[in-house]
């Protein structure tokens, strides 16, 4: 439950961030959407959950296996990063 409820807050930063690609924002928030329902779906209807467990959790596999791909690949985008971090410090000055 707590993976899920986490991936989703992720999922919706990484969206809204400006250093990563929106698609990955929604892939993550899909993902954590994924496992919240596996895992109440395991709590509520076990027979269920069997038949769901073998393809609620593949967005989450691509989800997180895309997020790290792209962290190892490409990584964050140090220009914007300090571009901001420079706009934060002549906004507080």
């Amino acid at each position: 439950f707590f993976s899920g409820f986490y991936l989703s807050l992720v999922g919706v930063l990484v969206f809204r961030s400006i250093f990563f690609p929106r698609v990955l924002g929604v892939l993550l928030t899909i993902a954590g959407v994924c496992y919240l329902i596996g895992c109440f779906a395991d709590f509520l209807a076990p027979p269920l959950a069997d038949i769901l467990s073998s393809y609620i959790f593949l967005p989450g596999l691509i989800a997180e296996l895309a997020m790290a791909l792209w962290l190892l690949a490409i990584g964050l985008n140090a220009a914007k990063w300090e571009a901001m971090a420079g706009a934060v410090v002549e906004r507080r000055a």
